[in-house]
């Protein structure tokens, strides 16, 4: 698992590397919130944020620590974006994400943000989002379809 983890973050480094020098990017980082809707509580995390100008998603690579510990991907596609008023707006969307423990879980996502520019180049956001896939996948016992869920995230992202 440490072997995947560092293969992970060293391509994440490198290709954004590549990408950073041609400006028109976002990075970011969010404190993170997922639970599920059967079973035990949720579990508190931490998500990186990329946005490269040549792909179409916001990209999102992070995990938990403690009981529930994991690894955690996302991509996702803004369908929509608009103001409400001023530097205040709204984009909503969908996604893909895995997540990675000692079992494997794959799945869509319906996220919705609210946003505010304070300075040009800063973004603050709100995104709650909900979950649906196959989860327990290489686990022990049955895999779980459907597992349902919500994930919240408030973090910043800087344009560049």
């Amino acid at each position: 698992m440490k072997k995947f983890l560092i293969c992970v973050l060293l391509f994440t480094l490198a290709f954004s590397g590549v990408m950073f020098a041609k400006g028109g990017i976002a990075v970011g980082l969010a404190a993170t919130f997922s639970m599920p809707f059967e079973g035990d509580g949720g579990s508190p995390g931490i998500i990186g944020l990329l946005k490269l100008p040549s792909l179409p998603v916001m990209l999102g690579f992070g995990g938990t620590l403690g009981e529930n510990t994991n690894f955690y991907i996302k991509a996702d596609w803004w369908l929509y974006q608009g103001n409400l008023t001023g530097p205040l707006g709204i984009y909503a969307g969908v996604g893909v994400y895995t997540v990675i423990s000692d079992n494997f879980e794959i799945g869509g996502r319906i996220p919705i943000g609210i946003y505010f520019f304070p300075l040009d180049f800063l973004e603050v956001f709100l995104e709650p989002s909900i979950t649906v896939g196959i989860g327990n996948i290489g686990g022990e016992g049955d895999i779980v379809f459907p597992t349902v869920g919500f994930v919240g995230e408030l973090g910043v992202r800087f344009w560049f």
